[in-house]
């Protein structure tokens, strides 16, 4: 997807001497770099979404012998357990009913106050029906549930956040600081990057730079206070955000 909303604002000297595609070229550099090497989690993109929440499973689905009418409820006796989504829930007795789980799971990291609008057949959801729960679990809150899998060819039930974290003031400054090098050293000035060089030779000077091939390097910009961020922020050198994959888990499809 790429860095979204990195508000990047290089003030080193030379910085207004560089055309305009200069300067948009080496943000677009540098965030892409630390947007990558801090595990692709900082930057919120907008993204619109339509959750997919699992219908209730029909009432004589049980794997337990029940009393009573099994398809009303009315009969006053007791419910043995039932399989909903790969989880095993009890059932109580009389006056239950079936209905749409209350909470839905977006694709995270999703922060509290990500979220632009819901919508339900149409209608603006308002934001005090609903809360964000651990990073990422849309909660009802008003004392309704959420619609079951709506059908893909309708906008019955959709959501629009925004989805990742907002980068850290000390990361946007590392930004701007590597974004400065990387436009001294596209209008071919001195800048710190490193040249990564094994040697070159020019009217009689040699330069050696030390190459490191045994797979310990980190990625580094060869700037140690941009360095230190991303060290900082991402010390496991992870390449993206946790992933937890599983056939029972509901998916959203995203209508971007």
């Amino acid at each position: 997807m790429g860095p979204c909303a990195w508000e990047v604002t290089p003030t080193c000297p030379d910085w207004n001497r560089y055309s305009e595609q200069q300067r948009a070229d080496a943000i677009a550099v540098a965030t892409l770099l630390l947007w990558a090497a801090t595990g692709r989690r900082y930057g919120q993109c907008e993204v619109t979404v339509r959750p997919c929440n699992p219908p209730p499973p029909p009432r004589l689905y049980v794997t337990y012998p029940v009393t009573g009418d099994a398809v009303s409820g009315d009969g006053g006796g007791g419910y043995g357990p039932v399989l909903d989504g790969g989880r095993w829930f009890n059932r109580c007795g009389a006056g239950c009913s079936c209905s749409s789980r209350c909470e839905v799971l977006l694709d995270g990291p999703v922060t509290a106050d990500a979220i632009v609008a819901v919508t339900v057949d149409g209608g603006v959801v308002p934001g005090s029906s609903y809360e964000m729960h651990d990073g990422n679990v849309l909660v009802r809150t008003d004392g309704l549930c959420w619609p079951s899998c709506a059908d893909p060819a309708t906008d019955q039930f959709q959501v629009t956040y925004l989805r990742g974290l907002p980068p850290p003031p000390a990361l946007l400054a590392a930004a701007a600081m590597l974004a400065c090098e990387v436009a001294a050293g596209g209008a071919g000035g001195p800048c710190r990057l490193p040249a990564r060089m094994s040697s070159l030779t020019r009217q009689g000077v040699e330069v050696q730079v030390e190459q490191i091939t045994d797979g310990t390097d980190p990625f580094v910009t060869g700037i140690p206070e941009v360095d230190r961020i991303v060290s900082a922020l991402n010390p496991h050198r992870r390449h993206g955000p946790a992933v937890v994959l599983s056939p029972d888990l509901p998916t959203a499809r995203r209508i971007m």
